[in-house]
């Protein structure tokens, strides 16, 4: 509790006035003085009640929980006590991580005995898990003069988590249309009709085609195509340029490559697909004991447990590390400079070039593996990633958060660049997954599992 001292001050100046205008007999000072006087006893007698009751309830709207998504939050504080309080200002524990989007998490007001004052206001998620602080309520006596500070006790919601960790299950209805294997084009075991050849002796006898022999006398084996594990590539882009994000608060496009590639892991390893894992944009020492001798961060079947829930986290702290945007918006001056043409395309910052980390990435995966690229398309090198892996034969799906937007200038020539992107690898026979960033993370694991 606190009194403030700009009443003393100005019953002094009163009492001063007062005793100059007695001495010199001057009514108009006199009666200043007297007015003076008075408002200085009400700021001295004024004071907060000292049977004040508050009680609070924060409630979180309806909406998905992942990155990006907005959360409208509602605080309602009660008047519980038997006294009217002048003048109360309320200020929600909003976590420092999550940025307040709309509204305002203060408010303030007189609050007569069983008046509520509700408090609206809407934030954007990031991942991890939040905690809420009780409000801080200031309560004021009507002149001001008296203070008191309180925590105010809160029911209702008071924790959020954004984004499932890797062992929960995603909350999509999509499944793989190829449960574990995929078919060759070579005959073996399996159950898909392939091709007859003459028989050989030793072939299995359910494998003879019984009615051929019925028919002509002669003996005609069956072969089935040959199916094998299947297996998934997963690349995430978490490169310096893909640390951009769309509004100031919101997650930023690595981090969602990071998010959707977590979540698709988890889904294809409950398909039966054998999956591996790696990242581009890394430093050596984030993922030092994932690091293969080619510099890649490599999580393979064969990886000690808890190796992709280590190169995740890793990469997700990564990507979060975030880049100015430009003033208008865009992320065009995030994006570095393209790299140098010609035969060399030396990098500038010593690093590996475009054409050097496509070359390593194309090299360690294995030839009969799909691919699922998971970058913003913020510059060129996924494309080129993409279209080599295509070439070389590999079904290449590249699923991408949309992070641009807006109506400046720079943001419009970001989503135009993108789009052409889009385009060009469509055109590639790359399938493609586009995901909007105010739309769920689910929207992009049904479409992706739908293509794979």
């Amino acid at each position: 509790m606190s009194r403030l001292d700009r009443w003393d001050a100005g019953l002094v100046a009163a009492l001063l006035a007062l005793g100059i205008g007695l001495l010199l007999a001057n009514l108009v000072l006199v009666s200043g003085a007297v007015v003076g006087l008075v408002f200085a006893l009400y700021g001295t007698i004024s004071a907060v009640p000292t049977d004040v009751s508050l009680s609070a309830t924060r409630t979180f709207g309806t909406g998905g929980a992942t990155p990006g998504s907005e959360l409208a939050v509602t605080l309602d504080v009660e008047n519980t006590g038997e006294s009217v309080i002048p003048d109360l200002r309320i200020a929600d524990g909003v976590p420092d991580a999550c940025t307040v989007v709309a509204g305002s998490p203060r408010s303030s007001g007189p609050l007569t005995p069983g008046e509520t004052l509700s408090v609206e206001y809407t934030i954007v998620l990031e991942r991890g898990r939040f905690e809420f602080d009780q409000p801080t309520g200031r309560l004021r006596s009507l002149a001001g003069t008296d203070t008191q500070t309180r925590q105010v006790a809160v029911e209702g919601d008071s924790s959020i988590t954004c984004g499932a960790p890797i062992a929960d299950p995603p909350a999509t209805a999509s499944t793989l249309q190829h449960a574990g294997s995929v078919g060759t084009d070579t005959a073996g075991s399996g159950l898909e009709f392939y091709a007859t050849r003459q028989y050989h002796p030793g072939d299995p006898m359910n494998r003879i085609n019984w009615h051929q022999v019925a028919k002509t006398g002669e003996f005609v084996t069956v072969q089935y195509r040959r199916e094998r594990a299947a297996r998934t590539v997963l690349v995430v882009d978490c490169r310096p340029c893909t640390r951009v994000r769309l509004n100031p608060g919101y997650p930023t496009a690595g981090s969602l490559s990071v998010y959707v590639a977590e979540r698709l892991y988890d889904a294809l390893g409950a398909a039966g697909v054998v999956r591996t894992l790696t990242a581009v944009g890394l430093d050596s020492d984030d993922a030092q004991a994932l690091l293969g001798p080619d510099g890649l961060p490599w999580v393979s079947p064969d990886s000690p447990s808890g190796a992709s829930t280590a190169l995740f986290e890793q990469a997700t702290r990564v990507a979060t590390d975030t880049t100015p945007t430009t003033p208008d918006g865009s992320v065009s001056s995030a994006v570095p400079s393209p790299e140098p043409s010609g035969p060399a395309r030396v990098s500038a910052d010593g690093g590996p070039t475009q054409d050097e980390r496509v070359e390593r990435l194309r090299s360690r995966i294995p030839g009969e593996a799909q691919v699922i690229v998971c970058s913003p398309l913020l510059d060129d090198w996924p494309v080129t990633l993409a279209e080599s892996l295509s070439a070389h034969g590999h079904q290449t799906l590249v699923v991408s958060p949309d992070v641009t937007g807006g109506n400046s200038t720079g943001q419009r020539i970001d989503a135009l660049s993108r789009r052409l992107r889009l385009r060009t690898l469509t055109r590639s026979g790359v399938d493609v997954t586009d995901w909007p960033s105010n739309y769920p993370v689910e929207y992009a694991l049904e479409r992706t599992l739908s293509q794979l």
